[in-house]
């Protein structure tokens, strides 16, 4: 399958830039999602087509802390950082998984899509850290892109970017919107108990796949 395909490929690129995997559960809590990453529950707070509005709730949960599934990837890895206080830093994590995202044009009204979180957590860690690694990432791949100022509440605010597909295509058009990177605001660290700053990134595989085949790399 050239999506499982061009997932390895992203394996192998984190790994070579020092990055360590994560293997998340998609099945997770609305506290994780939302509440600890400053996110409102509401439609209004949506980050579409990212994350953001109505999530996939389980129906019969028998347990609230796997009642929803994630909408995006970096919760799950701020989580990992919250326990990871007695290792050594800096820590360089990564997941390749999937996520259900809110999407009212769907049957479902949520789709599966594949995604590449990362996230750096040290002393010096910071935007800037974070983009030279995206920046690394999406050379090796040949995509061409661009960063652009965005909001999001998880994030500082002047720190935070929306990754765009490079060329004509409009900085406000979902369809050319790649993934976003940031700079955890203090509020979203306190919520995990970090002890130090974060600063990552997600992006959609799928979109990066349209923009940049496999068979082009």
């Amino acid at each position: 399958d050239p999506l499982t395909l061009y997932e390895d490929l992203l394996r192998d690129l984190m790994i070579g830039f020092a990055f360590e995997e994560a293997v998340c559960n998609i099945l997770t809590s609305i506290d994780v999602i939302r509440r600890r990453m400053q996110v409102g529950l509401g439609a209004e707070s949506s980050c579409l087509p990212f994350h953001g509005g109505p999530t996939v709730a389980v129906e019969n949960v028998m347990n609230l802390n796997y009642a929803h599934l994630r909408d995006w990837v970096l919760p799950s890895l701020l989580e990992i950082e919250s326990h990871s206080e007695g290792a050594l830093y800096p820590h360089r994590i990564f997941e390749v998984g999937e996520t259900a995202v809110f999407d009212p044009a769907d049957n479902m009204g949520s789709r599966t899509e594949q995604r590449l979180a990362a996230l750096l957590a040290a002393e010096d860690a910071s935007f800037d850290a974070a983009q030279s690694v995206l920046y690394a990432l999406l050379g090796s791949l040949g995509l061409p892109f661009r960063v652009v100022p965005w909001q999001h509440p998880s994030f500082i605010p002047g720190r935070v970017g929306l990754v765009v597909a490079g060329g004509s295509a409009r900085d406000d058009d979902p369809a050319a919107w790649l993934g976003f990177i940031g700079e955890f605001s203090p509020q979203v660290l306190t919520s995990w108990g970090a002890r130090v700053p974060a600063a990552g990134f997600e992006m959609s595989i799928p979109a990066m796949q349209r923009v940049r085949p496999l068979q082009r790399v």
